[in-house]
């Protein structure tokens, strides 16, 4: 015997199976309560100094702690939320002085501050976690931990080293360019090109790292040059060292694609140092790039043997290859 299929009737005119009718109703409760969880976040997790959100507990962090759920504090005078790096903070205890405090009352999954809601959320299961880039703009979060990291890994608000080594204001990608010019916009600049020559200025050098952007492929790209002394394990003065590396405004996996050949060549235009190396995505900082040496290496001595111009200029070229466009290349003629 042939069973009907039950339908419900919704707008007056459309038929639907009782079984998607159903569907909608619990796929529409599960988004109330996790669109609960993210205003509960926000209100109750969110860190008041560093706007930082919890994070898995097995994440990765550059400081020596790792915010999560249980380690969230809140200030009995003035109620803010504080997370571990935060905790000591400057507040008001309602009088004209300001109280150098330490939040010391820790929330926890069960507190009173829950209570007041309908039903029980689970909270391990509808707490989302945010994007670690929301201070600089990103809305994203994820209910898992491994949709969260594979978000956080190509996310394009993620922050960026400054090609000016000294500047520490934090910036994301995708905002770069616009703080790149208002901030450091004398910086020297070369258009699309056949060959990009970019000379190392030991003058300037000396006293400042340096760069140099130009374009390749519609990418925006840093020439950077910088000078480090060298020191034995004992902390003795040594040679000065020249680390010149290319920067691509870019992600890492998509500056695992880029390379450049670069050439010094010396006094009678003669090549004397060729190297093949990785483009550099600004999500790398400087010191791990000067660590590893994957970069373009010299001695400052050496240099001076090549140099032009009195000296002080080392002539310096290059060419960028995209591996995902074998047959497109910019820079260096054969």
């Amino acid at each position: 015997m042939e069973t009907t299929e039950r339908k419900v009737k919704i707008d007056g005119d459309v038929e639907i199976s009782q079984e998607a009718f159903e569907k909608i109703g619990k796929d529409a409760i599960e988004e109330y309560k996790k669109e609960i969880g993210r205003s509960i976040m926000r209100k109750d997790y969110q860190c008041s100094t560093c706007k930082s959100f919890p994070r898995p507990e097995n994440a990765k962090s550059e400081g020596e702690s790792v915010h999560i759920l249980e380690t969230v504090t809140h200030c009995s005078i003035c109620s803010n939320v504080f997370c571990l790096d935060c905790i000591f903070h400057t507040c008001s205890d309602g009088g004209t002085n300001g109280l150098q405090k330490k939040s010391d009352m820790s929330r926890s999954l069960d507190s009173a501050a829950f209570s007041t809601y309908e039903f029980n959320l689970e909270f391990r299961e509808y707490l989302p976690y945010f994007c670690e880039n929301f201070k600089f703009g990103c809305q994203e979060n994820f209910f898992k931990e491994e949709e969260l990291y594979k978000h956080e890994k190509y996310c394009s608000y993620q922050r960026v080293h400054c090609v000016d080594i000294e500047c520490e204001e934090a910036v994301c990608l995708l905002h770069y360019l616009e703080h790149f010019e208002s901030t450091h916009g004398n910086s020297e600049s070369c258009s699309n090109d056949k060959t990009f020559h970019l000379p190392i200025e030991l003058d300037i050098l000396q006293e400042n790292c340096t760069s140099t952007k130009f374009t390749v492929f519609g990418k925006t790209f840093f020439d950077i040059s910088i000078i480090r002394e060298l020191t034995d394990e004992n902390g003795e003065h040594g040679e000065n060292i020249i680390f010149k590396w290319i920067y691509s405004l870019c992600l890492p996996e998509e500056a695992e694609l880029l390379f450049y050949r670069a050439s010094l060549t010396d006094k009678n235009d003669e090549k004397v140092v060729t190297v093949y190396e990785q483009v550099r995505s600004m999500v790398e900082s400087p010191a791990s790039i000067i660590e590893d040496g994957n970069c373009f290496i010299l001695g400052v001595q050496k240099a001076k043997r090549y140099a032009v111009d009195g000296g002080n200029k080392v002539n310096f070229s290059l060419q960028i290859t995209s591996l995902k466009d074998e047959d497109e290349e910019s820079g260096i003629d054969d």
